[in-house]
């Protein structure tokens, strides 16, 4: 796997982040906090891609690393909110108590890490929000809010989470061996993680897509009163 399909498959992720940003905050007076939260999220997932490519070509695969490992942080704070969100504060107390753990072990894991590659912070992150998937899921079917549940913005979000965090989490169990033992695939396991974060991506797109429709029929009504 060359370096170029490596770069090209992260330029084209990074493009999807910056339209997906666009797209969930355009209007933001009229967006609700989930699809901030959404565009924040895609936000710093550009902004901390950026900040990788200055980082390959102007620091070390150090820096770059603790980039990313810095990212996951702030991806699994945003998901956390994300959450808290979508199940109307039921859960407050333990996604707070599971988001403050978190960071303070991802830094010490980031500190610690030879590699600046915090793999503990990112195999935790994906299987902590595979259960904030499944709960989800769970008070979802439970309280059915619809019988169109592909119409819910959040069915769309969450199927997008589960799928990326359940394929990464073998991705990355594994990473520290494939770095230590065949290093010459490790450019095949970045590739095949970015790939799963652009299925994420598309898929969180359609629920973008619903919420500007839902925005659009909002405005209609508004015009119909008037």
């Amino acid at each position: 796997m060359t370096a170029e399909v490596v770069i090209g498959t992260a330029i084209f992720q990074t493009i999807l982040s910056v339209l997906i940003a666009i797209f969930s905050l355009y209007r933001y007076k009229q967006r609700d906090r989930l699809m901030i939260l959404i565009g924040l999220l895609f936000a710093f997932s550009a902004l901390f891609n950026l900040m990788q490519f200055s980082a390959l070509v102007f620091a070390t695969n150090l820096v770059m690393n603790a980039i990313g490992s810095a990212y996951e942080i702030v991806f699994f704070v945003i998901a956390s909110l994300i959450y808290n969100s979508a199940t109307n504060n039921r859960f407050r107390r333990a996604i707070l108590l599971l988001a403050t753990v978190f960071v303070v072990g991802g830094i010490v894991n980031l500190i610690f890490s030879p590699t600046g590659l915090a793999s503990v912070t990112k195999l935790a992150s994906n299987l902590i929000v595979i259960v904030y998937c499944i709960v989800y899921f769970f008070q979802l079917m439970r309280d059915l809010p619809t019988i169109h549940v592909h119409r819910l913005r959040m069915f769309w979000i969450n199927s997008a989470f589960l799928l990326y965090s359940a394929g990464t989490v073998f991705l990355f169990a594994f990473i520290q061996y494939v770095i230590d033992v065949h290093t010459e695939k490790v450019g095949i396991l970045w590739v095949t993680n970015l790939s799963l974060f652009i299925i994420h991506q598309l898929i969180i797109m359609v629920a973008v897509v619903y919420d500007l429709r839902r925005l659009d029929a909002v405005n209609v009504n508004l015009k119909d009163e008037f």
